[in-house]
């Protein structure tokens, strides 16, 4: 894909991508953080179903989502 290839999704993805590593290696607790990243994975989920945007940026929702997960282990 060439940097002209890149779609308004794209770059929606990206954003919330460099947010959630913004706040996951922040100082903030857990609970500060999961509140903060939840939306953004849902954005990302709604690009997938709801526009039918495809990108090898779509897996990662499934990622940030298994970083929840660690936050609330933690």
């Amino acid at each position: 894909m060439s940097a002209n290839d890149e779609t308004h999704e794209d770059y929606v993805v990206m954003w919330c991508a460099e947010d959630v590593f913004n706040v996951v290696t922040s100082r903030q607790d857990g609970a500060e953080q999961k509140q903060q990243i939840e939306p953004l994975i849902a954005r990302i989920f709604w690009l997938r179903t709801i526009s039918g945007y495809t990108s090898p940026f779509v897996g990662l929702a499934a990622l940030l989502a298994a970083m929840l997960a660690a936050i609330d282990s933690v």
